[in-house]
C-alpha cells in the first residue's frame, strides 16, 4: 500500500519536475481515488511552497 506521504511527494516532485523543466502536470490516479485525492495534495502543497519561494526574489 502507498502511503499519503509518498503519493503526496509524487505530487510535490511532479509538480517540480513541471515549473522547473517544463515536463506535462499529469495525475497518473484516478480522479475519485483516494491516491488521487492525495496526489492532488501534494500537488496543492508544493505550489504554494514554489509560489512563497519566488515571492523571495522579487
Amino acid at each position: 500500500m502507498i502511503g499519503i506521504e509518498q503519493l503526496m511527494r509524487e505530487g510535490r516532485d511532479a509538480l517540480i519536475a513541471h515549473r522547473f523543466r517544463g515536463e506535462p502536470l499529469s495525475n497518473p490516479y484516478s480522479r475519485g481515488t483516494k491516491r488521487g485525492f492525495w496526489w492532488s495534495r501534494g500537488v496543492e502543497r508544493a505550489t504554494r511552497k514554489v509560489s512563497e519561494l519566488m515571492e523571495i526574489g522579487q
